[in-house]
């Protein structure tokens, strides 16, 4: 889209060629750094997710942790089971040690 309108841009005069490449170069140079944002939120979301299905399907740990706001236990328990997953396949794949 931004390139789009860089190009129409490019063909038109006056104002409103302006501010048409004007909007296209923001948008090119703001899409890494959306993209980037949008890596970081998605990563957050799937923890949070992943956190509440182990949160909300194991009763004792449901019970013990009803005291705070569901985002904490949630996020914590998502990155609990995650990092404990990374230690396994990082485990798994280590190479077999050569003599």
């Amino acid at each position: 889209m931004g390139f789009a309108l860089i190009g129409y841009g490019k063909k038109m005069q006056g104002v409103r060629a302006t501010a048409l490449r004007r909007t296209g170069i923001v948008m090119v140079q703001a899409m890494p750094k959306l993209i980037k944002a949008l890596s970081y939120i998605g990563t957050v979301a799937m923890l949070l997710v992943g956190g509440g299905i182990f949160v909300h399907h194991i009763p004792w740990l449901h019970h013990h942790l009803a005291f705070l706001p569901s985002l904490f236990p949630d996020l914590l328990t998502g990155l609990a089971v995650g990092a404990l997953l990374v230690g396994i396949v990082l485990l798994w794949e280590r190479p077999a040690h050569k003599h």
